[in-house]
């Protein structure tokens, strides 16, 4: 083999062992600013740190053996060594942009216009769909339905499988408004983004609400104190929180619930 062409093939092989080292390094990135968990439940985090594990390996490897004759050659018969190799730049190059991009990227959540095309589910799955006592959700002393990360389909599972106990029942509960691209300017959604394994099967659970919403902004967190109603939509009866005090709030630091 002549040298030009060992060089050809050192270099590739270089270029795929810094790509995989910076891969490692994204994810490690991700984890140390916590915005890992935008992207992945906690479930997963074993397997993320076993990918930056084996990537981070795997890269160093490569970088390691691409200056080995005997690696080059091995190499270079597994390939056409005559074929020009700059058309594989470019397949480097989509890599490596978004791998810069996961650098300098600090917001890794979805945007206000991304989540309005996911819809609104207010009902939970059949994994939730267990009986639920009115008295595991309802505080006696405060007389009112508090929500919170542990309990929210618990509630959710109760407002629809015994909503009508619950008229009139006090609610309070934090999360972003939210809208679909079809609904009324008087229409909005008091929302909580879930999810199973990734942020690709996250989906958004939430109720609608009733009372003076047109000047809520999409996206915006809000701690809403309300009473629970039955209102009739699409022809179903579904339960809607009216409105008796709302205060805005900062994003909180955990911002998915987790099937």
């Amino acid at each position: 083999m002549n040298s030009e062409v060992r060089l050809a093939v050192s270099f590739r092989m270089q270029l795929q062992g810094i790509i995989l080292i910076s891969i490692s390094l994204v994810i490690f990135k991700l984890y140390l600013t916590g915005n890992m968990a935008f992207i992945m439940a906690p479930k997963m985090m074993t397997f993320v740190l076993f990918a930056f594990i084996v990537l981070l390996l795997l890269g160093m490897y490569r970088l390691f053996r691409s200056n080995k004759e005997e690696m080059a050659d091995c190499y270079c018969l597994s390939v056409d060594s005559h074929k020009s190799s700059w058309k594989e730049y470019p397949v480097y190059g989509v890599f490596l942009a978004s791998i810069i991009l996961s650098f300098v990227t600090e917001d890794f959540q979805l945007n206000a216009a991304s989540l309005a095309n996911r819809g609104i589910i207010s009902s939970v799955s059949p994994d939730f769909a267990n009986e639920v006592l009115l008295s595991e959700i309802y505080n006696e002393e405060t007389k009112r339905i508090t929500v919170n990360d542990d309990n929210y389909f618990k509630v959710m599972q109760a407002m629809n499988s015994e909503l009508d106990q619950l008229i009139g029942v006090s609610i309070q509960i934090q999360g972003f408004i939210y809208r679909e691209s079809e609904f009324n300017d008087d229409e909005a959604v008091i929302a909580r983004q879930s999810m199973t394994c990734c942020v690709a099967d996250s989906s958004v659970y939430g109720y609608m609400l009733e009372g003076e919403v047109q000047k809520l902004p999409t996206g915006e967190w809000y701690d809403l104190e309300g009473t629970i109603q039955k209102r009739s939509m699409d022809g179903n009866m579904m339960p809607v929180i009216s409105i008796s005090s709302i205060n805005k709030i900062e994003r909180p630091q955990e911002v998915f619930l987790y099937e």
